[in-house]
């Protein structure tokens, strides 16, 4: 059992591997600017979960805000896994589930709302490489045993 340090705060969260008919794979990128300094960031949907919200209800909800597709179909159960972050300078444990899902409509025709931007990616390997954290990379690629 993992202990979380007093001053820091627990969330949950679930996120998707999205896939289209042809194998290609959904990835966000997010913009913005801090000090004057443009940032970008590659992920995969992700949100926090509600009140009351199961996981898998969380990541569909997730895949709808961050992309717009709305034509999902839940696949498998990618697991969970404990993240620990940190939020100006005070951590906190964030538990991310994972789920790979199909979207019918083509990943292409995506349109993510400000400042959230969509990209396809043709294949798993791809996708894996471009995502800067270590947990989503290693959700891309446990969905390989299913897409495969």
């Amino acid at each position: 059992m993992t202990t979380v340090p007093p001053r820091s705060r627990r969330e949950d969260a679930a996120g998707a591997v999205v896939i289209d008919g042809g194998g290609q794979i959904l990835l966000l990128r997010r913009e913005w600017y801090e000090s004057r300094r443009r940032h970008q960031q590659v992920t995969l949907p992700l949100v926090h979960l509600k009140p009351g919200e199961d996981d898998a209800d969380a990541a569909l909800r997730g895949v709808r805000e961050r992309s717009g597709l709305d034509d999902l179909q839940l696949l498998a159960d990618l697991g969970a896994s404990v993240v620990h972050h940190l939020d100006n300078e005070v951590p906190y444990t964030c538990r991310e589930h994972y789920f790979l899902v199909r979207s019918w409509t083509m990943v292409k025709t995506a349109k993510a709302p400000a400042p959230w931007t969509s990209e396809a990616c043709s294949d798993l390997d791809s996708a894996a490489s471009k995502l800067e954290q270590e947990e989503q990379q290693a959700a891309v690629l446990r969905a390989r045993a299913w897409v495969t």
